[in-house]
């Protein structure tokens, strides 16, 4: 998930995240050749994260586990089982180039394997949707439309920026898939925040039933989340139930998005994609019949070479990539904090 904002609200978003039944698609031909889906990382490397010698690669590199069997399966098995699902969650860390890469890796084997999807996307905005809508417009959606939309939803936003996220908008249209917004409209958001469930649509609260309080147990996880995402700083029970609900709200409104396609496919940051609290959470409250399977691409780190180490939340299967260099933005919070109190 992304940091783009080192206000309270940014940063606690930033790290927490009737039916029709699809067909099985045909089995894709698929090549395990990963290489060139790595090659723009590796001048960009996070150096603490690096192997000593950096021509050795890291054994787990390009690898797939499936988390539930505790086993590696290649590629073409992957996409064989991702034919069978109906909801396909495809989480990121944003700033990744790599998993941008192999998202829309995936988005053309899908095409290539006969699948009619569509894909959303958690960086637009549900209120930019007539813009990328093929009814409203009254013509097919151009690639042109969905750059214009995406700059504007994501103006000054480095982490959701166009060019990081070209490949797996321009793999959806070359395959003719719908690109659909996932994320709720930001005034609906912070009217959440300010005002609770009131501030939404009442049928879309009642059916994710967001307005029913989470066990207390899975509430104070979330609420140590909240902490992690502020850096260490607790900014108060009230303030963190608040994002929490708008996470929630977040989750149901990307599965809401899903849901309106015969197969939908999620690109989004990590965070969305876990099983027991995330997109899936909701996908499982209105099509419990329904097959989904989530993919986590998670980054490698030097030393780490147990694949089991990596699953720190529930996933389906976890598909190993490169680090991608980034600054710390704890650090800038740091001194946000600092300066606060100086003026206090």
């Amino acid at each position: 998930m992304r940091m783009r904002d080192c206000s309270p609200l940014f940063l606690s978003l930033a790290l927490l995240a009737s039916a029709v039944t699809a067909p099985p698609l045909r089995a894709a031909d698929m090549s395990t050749d990963l290489s060139g889906a790595y090659e723009n990382a590796r001048g960009a490397l996070a150096a603490a994260s690096l192997p000593k010698d950096k021509n050795m690669p890291h054994p787990l590199l390009g690898r797939i586990w499936d988390a539930a069997a505790k086993k590696f399966i290649d590629e073409g098995e992957l996409m064989r089982r991702l034919g069978k699902a109906r909801f396909i969650l495809l989480g990121e860390i944003h700033d990744n180039s790599d998993h941008h890469a192999l998202q829309a890796r995936i988005v053309r084997g899908l095409a290539a394997a006969g699948a009619r999807c569509s894909v959303s996307f958690e960086m637009l905005p549900v209120d930019i949707g007539p813009r990328i809508s093929a009814r409203a417009l009254g013509r097919p959606v151009s690639l042109q439309d969905l750059e214009g939309a995406w700059r504007d939803a994501n103006e000054g936003d480095t982490y959701f920026s166009w060019s990081a996220y070209r490949p797996v908008v321009e793999a959806a249209v070359e395959s003719g898939f719908g690109v659909l917004p996932a994320n709720p409209a930001k005034a609906d958001t912070r009217l959440l925040h300010e005002k609770g469930w009131s501030a939404l649509n009442a049928d879309f609260v009642a059916r994710y039933l967001l307005d029913r309080p989470l066990p207390e147990s899975v509430l104070a996880e979330k609420r140590r989340e909240v902490v992690a995402g502020h850096c260490g700083y607790d900014p108060g029970e009230a303030y963190a139930n608040a994002a929490i609900n708008v996470q929630r709200a977040r989750d149901a409104s990307m599965a809401e998005s899903l849901a309106s396609s015969e197969r939908g496919v999620l690109i989004a940051g990590v965070g969305h994609t876990r099983s027991d609290s995330g997109v899936p959470a909701y996908l499982a409250l209105r099509f419990p019949e329904e097959k989904t399977i989530s993919i986590a691409f998670t980054e490698l780190a030097s030393g780490f070479e147990d694949p089991a180490t990596y699953v720190r939340e529930p996933q389906d299967y976890v598909w190993f990539t490169l680090p991608w260099k980034r600054q710390d933005p704890c650090v800038e919070f740091r001194k946000q904090l600092e300066r606060m109190k100086k003026r206090s």
